[in-house]
């Protein structure tokens, strides 16, 4: 391990040199003694050398070649040297063996030839292990006197797949969850403010109406919650800790990148869901441009979504037109609304205005390169352009609650203007992944063959997150 990972050896150094006094003892366990630094000789008391291929070997470890001619047909035969005192020959134990039941009834196996098999298969199942019969009746012990499981130092991988109504932190031990709360931070972000749940989930909303209550809550948090929708977990190794993925819409239009078929369309969905679960038509309205794999129709029954627009459908180009000159209007007259309320947001109006907010507006377009090449017209004409009006919205619209979602293929897609407006970034999997550093910063590793999990920005050091798919 040393040689593999040299910034453990200054932290093996100091628990052998400090850790016993802490009540922190350490097993080495090493093939040839070349592992083991100086440092660390000098503060272990206790060594044991089975045999080894050379003498020298055996000298590093016991300053004698004894452990070089022990028996090779007697495994766990070894030497035991306490500080620097002479040796002794010992034998390990054995846990390999395998346990006979001792109240276990054998029964003999009468099979007649004429007459259907009664005979139970089981009753040939090989006896466990020694240690693995130990390991589970300690197991069971623990479990019916209530003894909880020994916290590790860090929460468990990230699911390959993750839904927004799974259990992230169960209240009994014996229902399997995704993390626990020694591990799950910001559970503020998921309870939107509120008390906690006893059993949490990424949206406490979704089970409520998977439950038949309403999860829309009737007078949000503007400032600190509203249009900040959970879709996935955040794992930070760094940190041992794992967080929810919050998109924070007010911050910053959202990009995200990833090659085809590793989750984009599914991204866009999910925020859907996760967004219209806990905000009412009155609170938000929704649109979506379906332009990649058309599997975003499903939304448009959904009470905030206004339309669900497909290339596909006759009147594709007016329509995006027409919603475009909407959107401007609405800027227009949201300007005038809180230029005369004295507020430089429609968060903080809307906070002042708890009756009668105004409604924030999402605008998901998937498979942004279909849109540039259909609405981007040519690049030096004068004439200003469908994509020039949308560039326009992206720039001013996010103060008066109007705000962008966009899943690109690519990072070149998005010309420097664009990233500037779209500061919440987050990666999938892409084909290139020296891409990655591009869109998150930093020295990041590659991401698996699994759709779902990626990289996200602004939250650093670049951890990985698995998104939720809403189905």
């Amino acid at each position: 391990m040393i040689a593999d990972r040299a910034e453990f050896k200054g932290q093996l150094e100091s628990i052998t040199r400090v850790g016993r006094a802490q009540g922190v003892s350490l097993i080495l366990a090493a093939q040839r003694p070349s592992g083991v630094t100086d440092q660390m000789r000098s503060n272990i008391k206790f060594r044991i050398c089975l045999r080894v291929e050379t003498s020298g070997e055996s000298r590093e470890m016991l300053r004698r070649s004894d452990a070089a001619f022990l028996p090779t047909d007697i495994p766990g035969r070894g030497y035991l040297q306490v500080g620097n005192d002479e040796i002794e020959l010992i034998q390990s134990a054995y846990t390999g063996d395998k346990v006979i039941d001792p109240n276990r009834t054998p029964q003999a196996r009468v099979i007649w030839p004429d007459r259907n098999e009664l005979y139970d298969a089981s009753q040939d199942q090989e006896p466990p292990e020694l240690y693995k019969a130990i390991v589970t009746m300690l197991g069971k012990m623990a479990r019916e006197h209530g003894i909880e499981k020994q916290r590790a130092p860090w929460p468990d991988f990230l699911p390959n797949r993750l839904s927004l109504s799974e259990l992230l932190v169960s209240p009994d031990q014996t229902i399997p969850a995704v993390t626990s709360d020694e591990y799950l931070i910001d559970v503020d972000k998921i309870m939107l403010g509120l008390k906690p749940d006893i059993a949490l989930t990424l949206n406490p909303g979704v089970n409520k109406w998977l439950n038949g209550e309403v999860g829309w809550l009737e007078q949000q948090d503007w400032e600190n919650y509203a249009l900040r929708p959970v879709v996935g977990l955040v794992d930070n190794p760094y940190a041992a800790k794992q967080l929810p993925l919050v998109i924070d819409l007010p911050r910053g239009h959202v990009s995200l990148f990833g090659a085809s078929g590793w989750g984009k369309t599914t991204f866009i969905r999910t925020l859907v869901v996760s967004l219209t679960a806990t905000h009412s038509p009155n609170h938000l309205h929704v649109y979506v441009l379906d332009l990649g794999g058309r599997n975003l129709g499903v939304l448009e029954n959904l009470p905030h979504v206004g339309s669900v627009i497909i290339p596909d459908a006759e009147g594709y180009e007016e329509r995006v037109e027409q919603l475009l000159r909407e959107l401007d209007d609405i800027v227009e007259q949201r300007k005038t609304i809180l230029y005369n309320a004295g507020v430089p947001d429609l968060y903080k109006y809307n906070n002042a205005h708890p009756t009668t907010p105004l409604p924030a507006i999402v605008v998901c377009i998937d498979n942004f390169i279909e849109f540039k090449e259909t609405f981007g017209g040519d690049a030096e004409s004068d004439v200003e352009t469908v994509f020039d009006k949308f560039v326009g919205l992206a720039r001013q619209a996010k103060p008066y609650g109007i705000h962008f979602v966009i899943t690109v293929s690519q990072p070149n897609v998005l010309s420097s203007q664009l990233q500037s407006l779209f500061t919440e970034r987050l990666t999938l999997k892409l084909a290139d992944p020296t891409e990655y550093r591009t869109i998150v910063g930093g020295q990041v590793g590659d991401i698996g063959d699994i759709p779902g999990p990626g990289l996200c920005k602004n939250r650093p050091p670049a951890p990985h997150f698995s998104d939720c798919p809403a189905d």
